[in-house]
């Protein structure tokens, strides 16, 4: 979900990420065998630069709507943010690395790993502990002006997080590595 999706609905942006900062996740997983399928619609900057192990779905020249529920239902896993294709794949059942999370009350399935955007204090720069985002109020809010409001940025996560999030999530799918 990047901020071209329904700009009109700023209220969103805390949910957004740069599509450009997951390429060392992707080029992992097409490192290890895995065929790539990105979800999304066209309102999403397209992605290049990869091999045909990587579909960018929307910008596919055969794409139907019904691929997303197609792909989701039938993958061993996904990388997900907070966005509709996250619940597609909710639905299914299927183990999710859960990235550029807002902290909020919406509990996981137990497959499901999470990496929450890191909370930061609009005037110090300093980084809030689980602890202080839960204790100042910041899971109730889901809208942007609020979090202006409460004097919190939300920055996405690095690509190197995504990357050593998803190999460990990989491992543990693997069955290599316990959680």
């Amino acid at each position: 979900r990047d901020k071209g999706y329904m700009p009109e609905l700023s209220h969103h942006g805390h949910r957004c990420a740069n599509i450009e900062n997951y390429r060392p996740a992707i080029n992992f997983l097409e490192d290890q065998g895995y065929q790539i399928v990105r979800l999304g619609d066209q309102s999403n900057p397209p992605i290049t630069g990869y091999s045909k192990a990587v579909i960018d779905l929307p910008f596919h020249e055969d794409y139907d709507s019904f691929l997303d529920i197609y792909f989701a239902a039938t993958c061993c896993f996904a990388l997900n943010q907070s966005s509709g294709p996250a619940s597609i794949v909710r639905g299914f059942s299927k183990p999710a690395l859960m990235v550029n999370v807002s902290v909020n009350w919406d509990f996981p399935p137990a497959t499901d790993l999470l990496m929450f955007k890191h909370y930061k204090n609009k005037i110090t720069g300093a980084e809030l502990s689980y602890e202080q985002i839960l204790n100042l109020g910041l899971a109730e809010l889901n809208m942007d002006e609020e979090f202006e409001k409460a004097g919190v940025i939300l920055e996405e996560n690095t690509p190197y997080e995504l990357e050593t999030a998803l190999k460990e999530f990989v491992s543990i799918q693997r069955g290599e590595k316990r959680l």
